[in-house]
């Protein structure tokens, strides 16, 4: 293949907006990642991605969180999945929701969430004004996440989780005569440790 070679300028500006209240939370996270070739305009691509996220103190040991979150992204070059003979990256959308519940009681920390993030895939440009197809890329991704800890002293804690998925791609066509559904369970057992303020980290199995 020819080499091309180009030079471009990016630029990536983000907001990022916290509450300070003692009791509840509420947060906003807004970026865009803007990146300019000098030669290969095709190239030249824009990514944005906006996040909300709520947390409401129902008591002093137990809270509700709901995050919404979408993003308008594009995929590098150099992605297995990127088609090789399109004049311009892939690019694609997703968009997001999740609900989370955490309870301590004593040395007892319980912590479990469900999420839902839809992938939606532009069609891909092609030589001699053709497209091809990326609708059997999209899915919806399901996944159901339940967490048990004990602090065994004040600075490490163990800890047992279950992440549950589920994915619904598109129905079968023309590309793809067979169902692409899955399912995935990850069990992870292991302990979070914390040496002071500077110090913090976790160890799974």
């Amino acid at each position: 293949l020819d080499e091309v070679e180009d030079s471009f300028v990016g630029f990536t500006p983000a907001i990022s907006l916290d509450s300070d209240w003692l009791r509840h939370a509420l947060s906003a996270y807004v970026s865009v990642d803007h990146r300019q070739y000098s030669e290969l305009d095709d190239e030249s691509r824009t990514n944005a991605k906006i996040k909300l996220r709520g947390r409401l103190d129902l008591g002093e040991n137990s809270s509700l969180t709901i995050e919404f979150a979408g993003a308008d992204e594009t995929e590098d070059r150099t992605a297995l999945s990127n088609v090789a003979t399109s004049l311009e990256p892939n690019e694609y959308t997703t968009a997001s929701g999740r609900i989370g519940f955490d309870h301590q009681a004593g040395r007892v920390q319980i912590a479990t969430s469900l999420g839902l993030t839809s992938y939606d895939y532009d069609d891909t440009e092609l030589a001699g004004e053709l497209f091809q197809d990326q609708d059997f890329r999209d899915r919806d991704e399901l996944i159901a996440s339940a967490r048990l800890g004990f602090a065994m002293t004040r600075d490490a804690a163990i800890y047992a989780q279950a992440t549950h998925t589920e994915a619904d791609y598109t129905p079968a066509g023309f590309f793809t005569a067979f169902n692409r559904d899955y399912s995935g369970s990850v069990l992870l057992v292991g302990t979070d440790f914390e040496f002071g303020e500077r110090l913090r980290g976790e160890l799974g199995v």
